[in-house]
């Protein structure tokens, strides 16, 4: 969708009023449809938002990954203290039912 938006952002700059036909037209030959359509609406609310880039997502994905594994390392850090204080626990409980 990203390219169709950036296509109707072209056509705009050039002072054409972007449509889907002129979009379909510079867009590679079976782009779906209804992308084209979605595309111009966004386009259509919000004409000066730059579509993302390959490398915009790319970094995004990167930036997403890094924040997943420290998500990950904080949930095991978390989990591991909970195991521990449950053995803690237990050995309390063992020691409370062993008591005369």
């Amino acid at each position: 969708m990203e390219e169709a938006i950036r296509v109707a952002q072209q056509l705009a700059k050039s002072g054409k009023n972007p449509s889907v036909a002129l979009v379909k037209g510079k867009l590679p030959k079976g782009y779906p449809l209804p992308k084209i359509i979605a595309a111009l609406k966004v386009w259509q609310e919000h004409p000066e938002l730059e579509p993302a880039t390959a490398s915009t997502q790319h970094k995004d994905e990167s930036e997403l990954d890094d924040l997943d594994q420290k998500i990950q390392r904080h949930i095991a850090q978390a989990v591991s203290l909970l195991q521990q204080e449950i053995a803690e626990l237990r050995a309390e409980v063992d020691k409370l039912k062993n008591a005369p």
